[in-house]
């Protein structure tokens, strides 16, 4: 199931994640321990959504494509 993934975007996704971590976490030292919190919670709901993902076969996504893709304009 997870031998198709894309592994560069994968490893560049994640270098993302963990680098806006450390940006948060450097910028909000001298503040409260809150942002760390919160950053930490959001970067979690983030991973197991990626996940979720994942999880997901590809058949289903180009069957729903439409609609994610007009809930995303609506989001926005």
């Amino acid at each position: 199931m997870y031998a198709s993934i894309d592994r560069p975007l994968l490893f560049t996704w994640l270098f993302v994640l963990g680098f806006g971590f450390v940006m948060v976490v450097s910028a909000s030292v001298a503040m409260q321990l809150d942002y760390f919190t919160r950053h930490a919670a959001y970067l979690g709901i983030a991973l197991v959504s990626f996940l979720a993902a994942l999880a997901i076969p590809l058949s289903v996504w180009r069957k729903c494509r439409q609609l994610a893709w007009m809930g995303a304009v609506a989001l926005c």
